[in-house]
């Protein structure tokens, strides 16, 4: 008893150091997320590098990681890198709600919507704009209110609404004026001109423009000041006052030290070109021709081509058009490299979040049966040595006649209890076999039935069911647009991310068109839906799923095409 006592001691001593061991494991990065936070001011370059290794290489917890994406994301500000992405931004925030303050609410709301900008998300960058906005008023942060007041601002010029814009430029500049950030609240007096200008009330945006050009003059802030007089100088081309448009344009040329003027040298010739004084549209050209790789060497390729297509010279014009259109193609490339290395990054990164997480709970696991063990063990212990106990004191009240006879019969009770639990095996073994079978035939039919139910539920498959169901009489146009074909591809691919190799291993040469119909048939929709969505009859559609069997080099005798999708393709 001694000894099973001792040991149970020691296993209790080791779970207890094990479990201030792991809880101590966390430590380490939270004092290095503290130090970064230290750091960020002056060397936000290497803050962004350490932390986004952090935040990829190990599995923080949730308050580490969420500090951390708020680091990384000021950082990123400071020396324009990419933003996280908006899962990481939506983890974030989960922690923030529950344990962060409201500034800390406020920010991460703030980049989730610049986040969400990114992927042309705007309906939902908005309300995180909204939700940002209204947690630095409620603590008067004004600065912070001010910036995502702009970014609304800048949302509403990309969906072309000017006015809405013009207003939130105006709010952004009372905040900026309220919070004393008076070079912030120069650039949003230029943004309201610009927004004025759209509108056709260049004199307004005039006056708004002198009232910055006043502060940059205060400031001595080069920035500002180019900023200021190239807007002067595109509202004068709106008003065709050309000397004057001429006049700020070089003045913003002139103390611009970071592109030597080139932008504004640029737009002087755009104007020339267009009032036809073709002299001074390629003095103005000459003064930039040097630039052979800098960023605006197609806008010089392509301001060219416009000065000789006016002035008759087609040869040398065609010239220019080719150098533009070569170096538009060349920039595409590299930019849909970058795109493209991105998403490579963001899928390795999410790749690593997840195994991660597996990791996680598989510590969390071993814990638990850890626990769970030395809790059994405990107890068997126990029980144990009171069986042992009463064991000894019966054997010494029996005598010898009947301790023989239980020995007989305990001896004959083992062996039958042995072939009992021999055959009971058996019987276990061939039940579990045979529940195992239909419990993975039930949760191929679960996963089945939660896809189709995702795919129905996502944002397009509710757009398809809505227009499925709305019936115009004389209707020939597709209802389904091209953006929404792509909505549909997307969306299929995340629920069923092997479908498009798998439909390739049948049809290797499979189109563009056909591919997509193939997305679209997973919806599941009934011929009369289909038929309304394609503006086709019902007949016609019979006819394509012919035809797509036949790409396909399916042969049906009974069933659909989505059930031999669902039954045949995405079940291998």
């Amino acid at each position: 008893m001694h000894k099973i006592l001792l040991v149970v001691r020691c296993l209790f001593c080791f779970f207890f150091l094990t479990v201030c061991f792991s809880c101590d494991l966390r430590n380490p990065h939270q004092k290095q997320i503290e130090k970064m936070e230290f750091l960020l001011w002056e060397y936000p370059d290497s803050v962004y590098l350490l932390l986004d290794s952090l935040i990829n290489e190990n599995d923080l917890d949730e308050a580490c990681f969420a500090k951390s994406c708020l680091i990384i994301s000021k950082a990123a500000d400071k020396i324009d890198k990419r933003l996280l992405s908006v899962t990481d931004y939506e983890k974030a925030l989960y922690w923030y709600i529950d344990h962060g303050d409201i500034d800390g609410q406020g920010q991460i709301n703030y980049y989730l919507g610049r986040s969400y900008l990114e992927d042309m998300q705007y309906e939902k960058a908005m309300n995180a704009y909204l939700h940002a906005l209204s947690l630095f008023e409620k603590i008067q942060d004004y600065n912070s209110a001010a910036y995502v007041t702009s970014y609304i601002a800048d949302l509403f010029e990309i969906q072309n609404d000017p006015e809405s814009a013009q207003r939130n430029y105006e709010l952004a500049a009372e905040y900026f004026y309220k919070s004393g950030n008076t070079r912030s609240y120069a650039l949003a007096l230029k943004d309201i001109a610009r927004e004025l200008a759209f509108q056709d009330s260049c004199e307004l945006a005039l006056s708004y423009l002198e009232r910055a050009d006043s502060l940059a003059f205060g400031l001595q802030d080069s920035i500002v000041k180019i900023a200021v007089y190239n807007s002067f100088g595109n509202v004068y081309r709106i008003m065709k006052r050309y000397a004057d448009s001429e006049k700020y344009l070089l003045r913003a040329a002139a103390i611009d030290t970071v592109m030597c003027g080139i932008p504004n040298l640029l737009a002087l010739s755009d104007l020339y070109i267009e009032v036809g004084d073709w002299g001074k549209a390629s003095d103005y050209l000459a003064q930039v021709e040097n630039d052979k790789s800098g960023p605006y060497i197609d806008m010089v390729m392509y301001n060219q081509y416009k000065l000789y297509k006016v002035q008759g010279k087609y040869k040398e014009a065609l010239f220019y058009l080719e150098q533009y259109q070569d170096i538009f193609d060349s920039n595409a490339i590299a930019s849909d490299k970058a795109d493209l290395l991105e998403m490579e990054k963001k899928y390795d990164k999410l790749k690593v979040q997840q195994e991660n997480q597996r990791l996680k709970l598989s510590q969390q696991l071993y814990v638990i049966l850890l626990i769970l063990s030395i809790s059994i063990l405990l107890v068997v212990s126990l029980v144990y040595i009171l069986f042992k106990k009463r064991a000894k004191e019966k054997i010494h009240s029996q005598n010898e006649e009947i301790q023989q006879f239980n020995i007989d019969v305990l001896n004959l009770s083992l062996e039958l209890e042995q072939k009992k639990r021999l055959l009971d095996s058996m019987e276990k073994e061939c039940l579990a076999k045979n529940k195992l079978e239909d419990e993975i035939k039930s949760l191929n039919e679960e996963l089945n039935r939660i896809k189709k139910k995702q795919l129905l539920n996502s944002v397009i498959g509710k757009k398809l069911l809505l227009l499925s169901q709305k019936h115009i009489p004389g209707n020939t146009k597709v209802l389904i647009s091209e953006k929404m074909f792509k909505a549909i591809e997307k969306e299929v691919k995340i629920v069923y991310p092997k479908f498009k190799s798998q439909i390739l291993e049948l049809c290797p040469d499979i189109s563009d068109s056909d591919w997509r119909y193939c997305c679209f048939l997973l919806f599941n929709l009934d011929v009369k839906s289909e038929a309304i969505l394609l503006s086709v009859n019902p007949a016609s559609v019979w006819t394509r799923h012919l035809r797509m069997r036949q790409r396909l080099k399916i042969q049906l005798d009974k069933g659909s095409l989505y059930d031999y999708f669902i039954n045949n393709v995405l079940s291998i």
